[in-house]
């Protein structure tokens, strides 16, 4: 959590104990300003009443606010009584043979546009997608314009 309101220090805030959810969400009643508060692994909690009943009442408070709360972790089954006050967002890695095709076509527009000789063998074509995984999907596959010299060195020495 980030504290930057008016008379309040700046930087992450304490952060409760992960035996402590309730204290957790207190906290976040109390900070005012524009505020995402990133809940790693906070689901296991939300089947508790108490937690449920608290963060719904954040929920409402925070309609109004620039205030969010993020609920991070590999799988997410809510409760019923927050999907009402939940928005799913996932965050999709591309696979490499999703990222083949997109990495040939700019190797190609690098060597028309650029002038520079892109002369890769099977293995290091095979591995420019590779060097891309776990990059965002949409960063993986919509590469921006760059220099020759950065292309040579993220495509495995390119030349």
């Amino acid at each position: 959590m980030s504290n930057e309101v008016k008379g309040q220090p700046k930087g992450p805030l304490p952060a409760p104990s992960a035996h402590q959810p309730e204290q957790a969400l207190a906290n976040m009643a109390t900070i005012q300003g524009d505020t995402i508060f990133l809940l790693k692994d906070f689901v296991r909690y939300c089947e508790n009443d108490k937690i449920s009943r608290r963060l719904r009442d954040l929920a409402d408070g925070f309609r109004t606010a620039r205030r969010s709360i993020v609920l991070l972790a590999a799988t997410i089954e809510l409760p019923k009584e927050l999907v009402a006050d939940a928005a799913e967002f996932q965050l999709g890695l591309a696979l490499s043979e999703e990222l083949l095709p997109n990495a040939k076509r700019v190797l190609a527009e690098v060597n028309l546009d650029q002038g520079v000789p892109v002369a890769l063998d099977i293995a290091a074509l095979g591995q420019v997608p590779r060097n891309l995984i776990g990059l965002p999907k949409e960063e993986a596959t919509d590469f921006p314009e760059m220099p020759a010299e950065p292309w040579k060195s993220r495509c495995g020495g390119a030349g």
